[in-house]
């Protein structure tokens, strides 16, 4: 059976994932895009548009990114232009990914939007390699003159393929304009930010990447433990099993 016969006959059976973050309109023909392009392979599309389980709850195990205490500078979204921070996931269970944009940005024209890609062994990030498409945020938490945090939640959690390294892909969404934060401090599980082009205005990632500069993304990802979650059972259900 030929490939595209197999890939659509997963996808006809595939469980869709129910996160709170909608699901933005191009990512299934982004990734059906790359992959009739040859630019990405049957699992890569099958990753882009299952990403979730039926587990919820958990407890915070670790987190990856920068400091946000204080920031560095800022770097601009354009209709051409996205940014791809790449970082080391020490974990698989990823519930939450935020990023810190000026506070004149708060409630922005354009909202946000957000895809996880595959990252190299070198740093560079898979732009073809679409993990989860993490969908719009269009406000940011906080108030005043504190920069405003746009978090995406992945309710249920999204599952990792693998640890490893990944990328965080930032767009404005329809072609819009908006500025990220950066930061010039960071841990060892944050990489490289790098300028990435975007495919006309679907603001979906690019195929190329240039490296932007010294400064990192102002961000933060949160990992979750949750084994004693399964099955989506309250904490009452678990504490009267282990009696």
């Amino acid at each position: 059976m030929p490939d595209r016969d197999i890939l659509l006959m997963h996808l006809a059976s595939a469980p869709r994932a129910d996160r709170r973050s909608p699901a933005h309109p191009f990512g299934f023909a982004l990734a059906i895009g790359l992959y009739a392009a040859g630019l990405a392979s049957p699992s890569s599309v099958l990753a882009a548009s299952v990403i979730g389980s039926s587990v919820s709850g958990g407890v915070l195990v670790s987190t990856a990114g920068t400091d946000t205490t204080s920031f560095a500078g800022s770097r601009r979204l354009t209709a051409g232009r996205g940014y791809a921070q790449t970082f080391v996931a020490r974990d698989t269970v990823l519930r939450s990914v935020a990023v810190w944009l000026p506070s004149w940005q708060r409630v922005p024209k354009f909202g946000l939007h957000l895809w996880i890609t595959r990252a190299g062994n070198d740093g560079r990030p898979h732009l073809d390699e679409i993990v989860a498409d993490g969908g719009t945020v269009t406000s940011g938490a906080g108030e005043g003159m504190t920069a405003a945090r746009f978090q995406f939640d992945f309710l249920p959690a999204l599952y990792l393929p693998a640890r490893g390294r990944y990328a965080l892909v930032v767009v404005a969404e329809r072609c819009g304009v908006l500025d990220v934060l950066t930061s010039a401090r960071r841990s060892g599980d944050v990489g490289d930010l790098w300028e990435t082009s975007l495919r006309g205005c679907s603001n979906g990632p690019g195929a190329r990447g240039a490296r932007a500069g010294d400064d990192a993304l102002a961000f933060r990802v949160e990992f979750y433990d949750l084994s004693t979650a399964a099955q989506g059972r309250t904490w009452g259900d678990i504490k009267n099993g282990y009696r």
